[in-house]
Protein backbone atom coordinates (compact mmCIF):
# COMPACT_ATOMS: atom_id res chain seq x y z
CA UNK A 1 0.00 0.00 0.00
CA UNK A 2 1.42 3.60 -0.50
CA UNK A 3 1.64 5.65 2.45
CA UNK A 4 -0.81 7.60 2.38
CA UNK A 5 -3.13 4.53 2.30
CA UNK A 6 -1.67 3.54 5.24
CA UNK A 7 -1.69 6.47 7.11
CA UNK A 8 -5.72 6.72 6.42
CA UNK A 9 -6.34 3.32 7.42
CA UNK A 10 -4.11 4.15 10.42
CA UNK A 11 -6.55 7.08 10.92
CA UNK A 12 -9.23 5.29 10.37
CA UNK A 13 -8.56 2.37 13.01
CA UNK A 14 -7.57 4.85 15.88
CA UNK A 15 -10.75 6.64 15.33
CA UNK A 16 -12.92 3.44 15.04
CA UNK A 17 -11.22 2.66 18.59
CA UNK A 18 -11.69 5.97 20.18
CA UNK A 19 -15.38 5.37 19.21
CA UNK A 20 -15.97 2.21 20.41
CA UNK A 21 -14.58 3.07 23.69
CA UNK A 22 -16.96 6.00 24.20
CA UNK A 23 -19.40 6.19 27.43
CA UNK A 24 -22.42 6.77 24.89
CA UNK A 25 -21.24 3.59 22.88
CA UNK A 26 -21.70 1.29 25.89
CA UNK A 27 -24.73 3.09 27.09
CA UNK A 28 -26.26 1.77 23.59
CA UNK A 29 -24.79 -1.84 23.73
CA UNK A 30 -25.90 -2.55 27.09
CA UNK A 31 -29.52 -1.76 25.59
CA UNK A 32 -29.22 -4.44 22.75
CA UNK A 33 -30.49 -7.50 24.27
CA UNK A 34 -27.58 -9.42 22.22
CA UNK A 35 -24.90 -7.42 24.11
CA UNK A 36 -26.76 -7.94 27.54
CA UNK A 37 -24.81 -9.05 30.41
CA UNK A 38 -26.58 -12.49 31.87
CA UNK A 39 -27.00 -13.29 35.79
CA UNK A 40 -26.56 -16.86 35.76
CA UNK A 41 -25.16 -19.36 33.54
CA UNK A 42 -26.76 -21.91 31.85
CA UNK A 43 -27.29 -24.82 33.36
CA UNK A 44 -25.29 -27.28 31.05
CA UNK A 45 -22.11 -24.50 30.63
CA UNK A 46 -22.44 -25.15 34.65
CA UNK A 47 -22.24 -28.98 34.28
CA UNK A 48 -19.21 -28.52 31.96
CA UNK A 49 -17.23 -26.24 34.12
CA UNK A 50 -18.32 -28.86 36.53
CA UNK A 51 -16.84 -31.57 34.52
CA UNK A 52 -13.42 -29.72 33.46
CA UNK A 53 -13.18 -29.21 37.28
CA UNK A 54 -13.33 -32.83 38.28
CA UNK A 55 -10.91 -33.12 35.18
CA UNK A 56 -8.68 -30.65 36.58
CA UNK A 57 -8.18 -32.02 40.10
CA UNK A 58 -4.62 -33.85 40.88
CA UNK A 59 -5.02 -37.53 41.29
Amino acid sequence: MPKNKDSALDALTSNIRRQIRTEENARFLRRIPLFAVEKSLPNELLDLLKALDVEDRPR
